[in-house]
């Protein structure tokens, strides 16, 4: 008679339970999903899929914009015309005449500050991601962005703004830094083409409605109410979150491979790797020191990170900028200070405008996939060649239609030129953080971490000495230093498409043509086993 604990029946009770979680063994101790695992992320029906990503989405918006809506609290007291040197929105001014700041002040306390917390978020939210899944921080970020809302708006100190605007920064670095993560944990290659534009969409979006938003609040009902309702839309986001489900596909495994280990008794099978747990040695070593060793030696790393730092900090710098260009005469008929950041939608044009590289990207998926050629980065980073160009046009075009130089052409050519912007800045971002990804493999992680950090710093700067430019030097002359820095970049895309492979292979980290982008290549490995096979059947 068998013994019920002999290992006949042990192996039959674990292979049920295998079965049952969706998973099998390989080489003997190791568990690995099922390809048609219920379980798994990339199986989840898609209401399961688009209800986690669309959490994601919507609090990676209202995050981002209330990161650029505090420049709204700090409106300057009079514009910069004779006829308009009077107080026109005490209510915007109020931030700063409570707590008696100077205007650089009162950048610092509610946008520096909040950009210095989300640099920090930046670097320590993904390795810990990476250790303890994705889903306990989109809670604990909801959560702690609530909170801190509730302590800027409710205690009378300027002490409290410092503190509040840190920590909500470092509350928002959770879907900036881990959304990515969550993506390409659920969907598949082609279709996260969509779903990585409408993620980079949203957060420009609260970018660009952020002050627009602020600054109606602030005028009627006073700078401590945009941090309230703030605090309100955390609080139901933390809701939210608690019905997203975690999507890290290997923590999931190690969670069934405990729950084997504890109804079987076998101490021999192995999870995924990454279940080895935290350690600060790694964390100095790949998300403090890497990035910033990438940064100073690898090109490609250096290339993106100033172009991702240039236009993001750009459309900060704008938040400041715009106010004084659009309260100009003869635009001051149209705009007042509280009206001029409704030229945000003309940015905002522009960001939805980057669909169109998107169906251009699907379409070069298809082809190569149905040719069976090889997809490498270079390949998904064409729109860049446009996006570069158009940042520098839209930049002249709008410094040479605004006053006060310019008075003779209407305020909507200068908006034309906002929508090059709006369209240049959304593709930079999208494609460069892609293009990272795709070519560092195993070390994506610390190349995205390089141009998050300099993104978030060029962000926090910008804004400190953006009014002070274009006030003293005036809005056409300080448009035009912007555009020229812009028109120095706009070679840039004959570098990373002429030269990039070739940088690529140089580099001692970065991934070669075959081990990069393997997911979207499974067909050239397929065309691979079918040749092997068909030579195999021509010697046999």
């Amino acid at each position: 008679m068998t013994s019920l604990n002999s290992p006949s029946r042990t192996r039959e009770s674990t292979d049920n339970l295998l079965e049952q979680h969706g998973c099998h063994l390989e080489d003997g101790n190791t568990v690995c999903w099922n390809d048609d695992s219920k379980d798994h992320p990339r199986n989840w029906s898609l209401f399961a899929k688009c209800y986690t990503t669309v959490v994601i989405c919507w609090v990676e918006l209202y995050m981002t914009g209330i990161s650029s809506a505090g420049v709204s609290f700090i409106l300057p007291f009079c514009t910069m015309t004779a006829s308009l040197i009077k107080l026109k929105t005490a209510a915007s001014n109020s931030a700063r005449m409570e707590y008696d700041m100077s205007r650089t002040l009162g950048v610092f306390a509610f946008v520096t500050m909040y950009l210095l917390g989300q640099t920090v978020g930046g670097i320590v939210c993904s390795p810990i991601s990476e250790t303890f899944g994705r889903r306990t921080l989109y809670i604990v970020a909801s959560a702690m962005f609530c909170i801190f809302s509730v302590i800027t708006a409710a205690v009378p100190s300027s002490i409290a703004v410092y503190f509040g605007r840190f920590f909500q920064g470092l509350a928002a670095a959770v879907p900036a830094c881990v959304a990515f993560g969550s993506i390409e944990d659920m969907w598949a290659a082609q279709i996260r083409i969509w779903v990585v534009y409408w993620y980079t969409v949203s957060g420009f979006v609260g970018l660009v409605l952020g002050p627009i938003y602020s600054s109606y609040i602030t005028q009627v009902y006073g700078w401590r109410v945009v941090f309230y309702v703030s605090a309100i839309v955390a609080a139901i986001s933390t809701v939210l979150s608690f019905f997203m489900k975690e999507t890290k596909a290997t923590q999931l495994l190690q969670t069934k491979v405990d729950a084997i280990h504890s109804k079987t008794g076998r101490d021999d099978l192995n999870g995924p790797s990454s279940s080895e747990g935290f350690s600060v040695k790694s964390f100095v070593k790949d998300s403090l020191f890497r990035p910033l060793q990438f940064l100073a030696t690898e090109p490609i790393v250096f290339f993106c990170s100033a172009l991702c730092a240039i236009a993001f900090g750009l459309i900060y710098g704008l938040t400041e900028g715009l106010t004084v260009s659009y309260t100009n005469p003869p635009f001051d008929n149209t705009f007042s200070e509280t009206s001029s950041s409704l030229a945000f939608i003309a940015i905002l044009v522009g960001i939805l405008l980057d669909i169109l590289p998107r169906f251009y990207d699907d379409y070069l998926f298809r082809k190569f996939r149905k040719e069976h050629r090889r997809l490498v980065p270079e390949t998904k980073i064409r729109s860049f060649a446009l996006a570069c160009p158009a940042l520098a046009i839209g930049l002249w075009i709008f410094a040479w239609t605004i006053p006060p130089r310019v008075t003779n052409v209407h305020w909507i050519v200068s908006m034309i030129g906002l929508v090059f912007v709006g369209f240049a800045t959304a593709d930079l971002s999208y494609v460069l953080f892609g293009y990272c990804t795709d070519s560092y493999g195993q070390y994506a992680a610390s190349a995205v971490s390089s141009l998050s950090t300099t993104r978030t710093i060029a962000a926090a700067v910008f804004p400190l000495f953006s009014y002070q430019m274009f006030s003293g030097l005036g809005a056409n002359i300080a448009a035009t230093i912007l555009a020229a820095v812009a028109t120095l970049f706009a070679f840039t895309p004959i570098v990373f498409l002429k030269y990039g492979r070739t940088l690529r292979k140089k580099s001692k980290v970065a991934a070669d043509d075959e081990d990069c982008l393997a997911e979207e290549n499974k067909h050239m490995d397929n065309d691979s086993d079918g040749k092997d096979a068909e030579k195999s059947s021509e010697n046999v």
